[in-house]
């Protein structure tokens, strides 16, 4: 299986949407937001992110699904079809989606009465990303480019706030910061000589 990570932000809703649609903004640019991940040993790891400006210039999203909290079962608008359509600004990416099928519907509903209110995205574990020093005491994690968007998600919870990403992804955070204390010891070791 594919390793992905997963980020969700708040729905930026827009009164001019017609009936049917959603719309609002999936990715936020240049914001640094706080990740909270459980790795496969079972210990919790907090970093910041932040998604670079031009992280979706070279990204793939000709066919890209819309689904509710991840769910891969009931695809609720699709880029290929049409029904789901990008628009690259320079604070992030924005959507809109046509909900046209039942399930889709629901969705819609749902949001308009504010029972969701979130987007989430995924995209594959092997994108860019480099530790950009820390925030607020932590280690900052600046995403460079993301080669594919694997899907976009209505999802419950709200824009980071208590979400936890894929244990894989949280594994492949933890291995870079091993990685850099490692470099960061060798150093050490070799100044000292």
């Amino acid at each position: 299986m594919l390793e992905r990570f997963t980020r969700s932000f708040a729905i930026v809703p827009d009164a001019a949407v017609d009936a049917y649609e959603i719309e609002g903004r999936a990715i936020h640019y240049s914001t640094p937001a706080l990740i909270r991940g459980r790795g496969s040993s079972g210990k919790i790891t907090e970093w910041y992110e932040i998604i670079d400006q031009d992280a979706m210039k070279n990204c793939d999203m000709a066919d890209v699904p819309m689904l509710l909290e991840h769910d891969r079962k009931e695809i609720i608008a699709r880029s290929r079809g049409g029904s789901l359509q990008f628009d690259n600004k320079l604070d992030g990416l924005y959507i809109r989606a046509k909900m046209t099928t039942n399930k889709g519907r629901d969705v819609w509903e749902s949001v308009r009465a504010g029972l969701l209110s979130s987007f989430s995205f995924a995209f594959p574990a092997d994108s860019e990303i480099v530790r950009d020093g820390t925030h607020d005491g932590l280690p900052l994690m600046r995403v460079l480019s993301i080669r594919r968007l694997l899907d976009v998600s209505v999802v419950v919870d709200p824009a980071y706030s208590g979400a936890f990403a894929n244990a894989r992804s949280v594994d492949v955070v933890d291995s870079m910061l091993h990685t850099e204390r490692m470099k960061q010891k060798i150093r050490i070791l070799l100044e000292g000589q």
